[in-house]
């Protein structure tokens, strides 16, 4: 498999500039014809940007960043063409876009990325969830935009080797303190790459209140909560742009029976203060739930840690909700705080914001003389036959839910590292080749890469397959049997000969669990058969620690 990469590599023979602005970024290729320019002139201001209005009231802009030498730089707040010290707000180069703020300047600007939202239904800007452009901890040279977070402003069609924008709001706080909503559009001028345009329109500043409506009195209403606005998806069971729907009393969440997402909840035992970050472990999925009523109502898919938020009143039929606050697993594998306010005839009110992903190291004893195994997402082991699980212990046997041993995706790869602490994130390594015209490679080894003159990076994000389970030899005396395990697993321990005594390796195993997310494992201790084991989950969608 091999693809374009829509990220710079500095390597050896590859130039980088420093712009004007101190902001050092390499040049980037896309898709579509290079159009050679002579740099040594720059284009007059004003000659790269045109703007023109749309019916609907908002406007629509089209930048000229043909010349991957040239940043061209744009104030949304006057709808002009500036240079980079007259308080622009927006920059763009090739399929580059950068933001004046953070590494890339001092206006303060920032950005909220709105995936699914509907352009002209946004009105207001949101009141949380924005960022800027960031340091590279791997390349100072490439900074992180945020125009190429969440995988970026535009899909890339390895078959047609074009660009599409893909269906997203930005919201961007700018220079001056005002608020904008924007939507990019295309990239090509006829069959030409470098031409970015983009829709755009004020919107008002977010309200001084977290708290919003949604009326579900009528039948589901489906949130957005990068927004908090209500959204209408187009099939809501494989639709990503909701991460929790109301309806009356019944409560859903974009995972599990209810959606094709990363969507989930857990009961958050403290104050709303009190909760400002989540780990990825206790979140449960949406399952099939009684509806709320008499006996025999009927059955609805439903967020089981939402099924008792409310207190219900026989003399007056009405319901109330509960002072609690819960944690809500959104579409994308983000994490929010949320509580219900009020509640009058269908019509709640809710807070929302976001809280920052903090993962934490989980221990779990595995029992001696029995298969013991561990589901990662609810941290528990497995109480039945039946349950789900991703990874198993008897004695020294390890076996993960895939191959021989499962009907999921596991499987195990071992680290170089000698402590969890030292794994940070899955290597999905791949073979760069700039001759080849930016191409990343994932079909290839590393020794390979190295002789074809490619440069082996995990910034090429290539799929890593973990090794499934087989039908291993039972430890011990020749002649004792079979047993479906992971082989990689397998190494986790030393044994001694003479003294009969199994330890522990300083390894780190890195596990994809049922359902494809991933864990990093350590064994610490062996004693009477009864291991133990020191892990951290990423979560679902997540490939870094």
């Amino acid at each position: 498999m091999r693809f374009t990469l829509a990220i710079t590599l500095v390597l050896a023979g590859c130039s980088t500039e420093s712009q004007s602005d101190s902001v050092p970024v390499a040049p980037v290729e896309d898709a579509g014809t290079r159009v050679e320019q002579d740099t040594t002139t720059p284009s007059p201001i004003g000659s790269l940007i045109t703007t023109a209005a749309n019916d609907d009231g908002s406007q629509l802009t089209s930048v000229d960043a043909s010349n991957s030498e040239v940043w061209v730089y744009f104030d949304i707040d006057t709808g002009l063409e500036v240079t980079n010290s007259d308080g622009w707000d927006l920059a763009f180069k090739r399929s580059n876009i950068m933001v004046n703020g953070g590494v890339s300047g001092s206006g303060g600007v920032t950005v909220s990325i709105l995936p699914g939202v509907e352009f002209g239904e946004l009105s207001q800007a949101p009141a949380s969830g924005y960022r800027t452009d960031e340091e590279n901890p791997d390349d100072a040279n490439n900074p992180d935009l945020v125009f190429a977070a969440d995988g970026g402003w535009y899909d890339y069609d390895v078959s047609t080797h074009t660009l599409t924008a893909r269906d997203q709001v930005y919201v961007v706080a700018t220079t001056d303190g005002a608020w904008f909503k924007l939507k990019m559009d295309t990239y090509y001028r006829g069959e030409e790459g470098g031409y970015p345009t983009f829709n755009w329109a004020s919107v008002e500043a977010p309200a001084d209140s977290p708290s919003f409506p949604v009326d579900a009195s009528a039948g589901w209403a489906y949130v957005n909560l990068d927004a908090n606005v209500v959204v209408e998806p187009t099939d809501p069971a494989t639709d990503t742009n909701w991460d929790i729907a109301f309806n009356e009393a019944q409560i859903q969440t974009n995972g599990g029976t209810s959606g094709s997402a990363f969507g989930g909840a857990q009961l958050f035992t403290g104050t709303w203060e009190e909760l400002i970050s989540s780990d990825s472990v206790g979140y449960s999925v949406d399952t099939s739930l009684p509806i709320p009523g008499p006996p025999g109502a009927g059955d609805f898919s439903g967020s089981p840690a939402f099924a008792d938020w409310y207190d219900y009143d026989f003399e007056t039929h009405t319901l109330s909700p509960k002072e609690v606050v819960f944690m809500v697993r959104a579409s994308d594998g983000d994490y929010f705080k949320l509580r219900i306010l009020g509640y009058d005839s269908g019509v709640y009110t809710v807070e929302a914001e976001p809280v920052t992903r903090e993962l934490q190291t989980h221990e779990t004893v595995f029992p001696a003389d029995e298969w013991s195994d561990l589901n990662f997402a609810s941290g528990e082991l497995a109480e039945s036959s039946e349950a789900s699980w991703d990874i198993g212990i008897n004695g020294v046997q390890c076996r993960t839910n895939g191959g021989t041993s499962g009907d999921g995706q596991a499987g195990a790869l071992v680290s170089e590292a000698a402590s969890l602490d030292d794994v940070s994130e899955i290597p999905r390594s791949g073979c760069y080749f700039l001759a080849k015209g930016h191409i990343c490679e994932c079909d290839i080894t590393a020794q390979e890469c190295t002789e074809q003159q490619g440069a082996w990076t995990p910034q090429c994000a290539c799929d890593v397959e973990p090794t499934a389970d087989s039908m291993l030899p039972i430890p011990g005396p020749p002649g004792a049997g079979e047993y479906s395990g992971n082989s990689v697993l397998g190494s986790w321990y030393d044994y001694d000969p003479v003294t009969h005594v199994v330890s522990p390796k300083a390894a780190v195993f890195i596990v994809r669990d049922a359902s494809g997310s991933w864990a990093k494992v350590q064994f610490t201790d062996y004693t009477d058969g009864a291991v133990t084991a020191s892990w951290v989950w990423a979560g679902p969608g997540r490939f870094d620690f």
